[in-house]
């Protein structure tokens, strides 16, 4: 391969496939670059999972990558000090995405033209035009054909179904996303948090086979997004061992550990019913979040069809 990339590290499926903690999980990952042992490794300098890995190859004398840097920081002296030597960075100046080499400025594209990146609001996703910047560099692409790809992406099910997906219903918004662990609710909190709105509802679950700390976790996130409503969803297919319920009590328990009242959240049976519950307590100005993982097809296929019918907050479904 002429180029590979690693994108981030994060706690997901932790004790699965002999991978128990975070440092495994980035050696891991890491094995991608392999492929391109010859050619460029595109990493997110920003991660420190990651970095840290880079550094435990080298201290057992592993063979040095050729690397691109992906980076919101650019000013690390470590970044620096890439360049100074004829490196390549991938950033993002002002507004600007642009490739930083040697002593070299190339721009690709303002963020304003790259629809996933909503004006620089979603965060990962200017992370991710980045990785994609760094990898098509890598095998000879050019910066105008690689704005020319990057615009073409949108945030609708048709470009990116299940992962970012915007209704809009008047003045309410509805975002479908299939962030299922911490990590990617976090980053989803963020997002929202740079998107006007006036009360914010999000719909959580979790798969059976994480562990009671990652299923916990999951709720302190969401706590931390200050909903002004949760749906705890249950998801009957992914109950992966456990019991029925079982799930949704450690979310909810977890939650009113973190000083959540009984009236903050609401039970729904299933995705599709947490979609419905939401839509009915949506008022104008509302964001709705919709974490969804067991049944994408269905809940697109319903807000697709509510938003071809005229369907406004506070209407019959």
């Amino acid at each position: 391969a002429s180029a590979a990339a690693v994108t981030n590290v994060a706690e997901d499926h932790m004790g699965e496939f002999g991978v128990s903690d975070l440092d495994e999980l980035a050696d891991v990952k890491l094995v991608v670059t392999r492929a391109a042992a010859h050619g460029t490794a595109v990493l997110n300098a920003d991660d420190g999972q990651l970095t840290a890995a880079l550094r435990r190859r080298a201290e057992v004398g592993a063979a040095p990558l050729q690397i691109t840097w992906c980076t919101l920081r650019p000013d690390e002296p470590e970044i620096q000090s890439h360049l100074a030597a004829g490196g390549r960075v991938c950033t993002v100046d002002g507004a600007e995405l642009v490739i930083l080499e040697g002593s070299g400025r190339t721009l690709v594209a303002s963020l304003g033209d790259i629809p996933v990146c909503l004006d620089g609001a979603a965060r990962h996703n200017v992370y991710n035009a980045m990785t994609a910047t760094g990898l098509a560099t890598a095998v000879g692409i050019s910066a105008k054909d690689i704005a020319r790809g990057l615009a073409a992406i949108g945030g609708d099910a048709a470009d990116n179904r299940g992962r970012g997906n915007f209704f809009r219903f008047g003045a309410t918004t509805v975002l479908v996303d299939f962030a299922h662990n911490p990590h990617g609710l976090q980053a989803l909190g963020h997002m929202v948090d740079q998107l006007p709105h006036a009360r914010l509802l999000l719909s959580i679950g979790q798969a059976g086979d994480r562990d009671d700390q990652a299923i916990r976790t999951l709720a302190r996130t969401a706590l931390g997004m200050n909903p002004d409503h949760i749906l705890i969803k249950g998801m009957e297919p992914y109950l992966r061992g456990r019991e029925a319920g079982e799930v949704p009590r450690l979310l909810v328990d977890e939650l009113e550990r973190g000083g959540a009242m009984s009236d903050l959240w609401e039970y729904a049976g299933s995705e599709t019913e947490a979609a419905r519950m939401a839509l009915a307590w949506a008022e104008d100005g509302d964001m709705l979040v919709l974490t969804v993982q067991s049944d994408q097809e269905g809940i697109l296929q319903m807000m697709t069809e509510l938003s071809e019918g005229g369907w406004r907050a506070g209407c019959d479904l």
